[in-house]
């Protein structure tokens, strides 16, 4: 099996995670040996987990919507699941403003990629660190969206019928 460039990193069912350098994908076996959350050691790892189940991304995730100004729309870690996985908002169900998606969707590739970069390089996750890589990733996009603090209640709009 390949991976294809844009993919950093991925996780298969077996264990083995690829990762894609210059050269091709590489096989990294063993790193992730166990389903237990590689980061935290305490639950299984599944898709909830590893994106705002486990306390460090959940940390991480507040981190974030802290600095956009997003607290109004994304105050737990449910609404944000619920985001990623539906593009609406929780409570109303209202479809989500796209500038808060777009920085939404940018925060995760960054979690992914350093979640995966702790994984394969048995490095702690370090909360400034992850911070610090949203913004060097993703700091020039941000600035350019729509999300002041005083726009924050108005990100979602409501559900149009077509």
């Amino acid at each position: 099996m390949s991976v294809k460039r844009g993919r950093s990193l991925r996780k298969l069912g077996g264990g083995e995670v690829f990762m894609a350098t210059k050269r091709g994908a590489v096989i990294v076996p063993d790193k992730v040996p166990s389903p237990v959350c590689a980061l935290c050691g305490l639950f299984e790892e599944d898709l909830y987990h590893f994106v705002v189940g486990c306390q460090l991304k959940s940390w991480f995730w507040q981190d974030v919507v802290s600095l956009l100004s997003l607290q109004e729309l994304l105050p737990s870690d449910d609404s944000i699941w619920l985001a990623l996985t539906s593009l609406c908002s929780s409570g109303d169900l209202q479809v989500i403003d796209e500038d808060a998606l777009v920085a939404l969707g940018a925060t995760y590739s960054t979690l992914w990629k350093y979640h995966w970069r702790c994984v394969i390089d048995e490095e702690p996750w370090i909360a400034s660190a992850a911070l610090n890589m949203v913004r060097q990733d993703h700091g020039s996009l941000f600035s350019t969206l729509s999300l002041a603090s005083d726009q924050a209640g108005t990100l979602a709009l409501p559900i149009t019928n077509l």
